[in-house]
């Protein structure tokens, strides 16, 4: 089975050097952790099966053609269990069905979470930057410690960030989004420079790139 475009190697390389060159130039600490989603959406399947299933159940009911009892119970339980598995089976389904609203929530509190279970916090200058994709989702959600965001201000940083988000908002999730993600971590270094100086004895602090579980 091949791998997701975010997942593959060549994808990997590409982050990692857009990495690299922030924290060559400065004393940032950025990390990319890839997910394949940020939250199950269960209750979506059984919301849609049931739906369904009640649809199916008024049809037989009210149709001109008469159903007899078993072929209704039968009828109802089978386009239940169907339109579940389906929408099981084709995960991506789940993010037409879900309002953005809750996508975005979703994305930010998993990536609110990785940032604290990758100890992003706990750098020496409080200077890292979780740069969290959710791939179900097809959103991206950058998270700053206070360093970051004490030395740049929060003006300039929403600018950083907005361009982080716009990267897979118009690109999507697929290689032409890897290659935009790229360019926009890029887009931070002379930003990055100033605010946060790298120092004479900066070592790489935190991994570049994880598959966050």
């Amino acid at each position: 089975m091949s791998r997701h475009p975010f997942l593959t190697q060549e994808s990997r390389k590409r982050l990692v050097r857009a990495v690299e060159s922030v924290e060559a130039r400065s004393a940032a600490e950025v990390v990319i952790a890839v997910k394949p989603w940020s939250a199950r959406y269960w209750y979506v399947d059984h919301i849609l099966a049931a739906w369904t299933s009640y649809a199916a159940l008024a049809f037989m009911m009210w149709s001109d053609t008469a159903f007899s009892l078993t072929a209704i119970v039968v009828g109802t339980i089978t386009t239940y269990l169907t339109i579940w598995g389906v929408v099981f089976l084709l995960r991506s389904l789940r993010r037409w069905l879900i309002p953005a609203r809750i996508l975005d929530d979703e994305t930010r509190k998993a990536a609110r979470a990785q940032f604290v279970k990758m100890g992003v916090m706990r750098t020496r200058d409080r200077s890292g930057i979780l740069v969290f994709v959710s791939l179900l989702e097809q959103r991206v959600w950058a998270v700053p410690d206070i360093g970051v965001t004490d030395s740049l201000g929060k003006e300039k940083w929403n600018i950083l960030d907005q361009g982080i988000r716009r990267a897979i908002a118009d690109h999507g999730v697929g290689p032409a989004g890897v290659e935009a993600l790229a360019k926009a971590i890029e887009a931070m270094v002379s930003d990055m420079e100033v605010a946060l100086p790298r120092r004479a004895d900066d070592v790489n602090e935190l991994a570049d790139f994880a598959e966050a579980d």
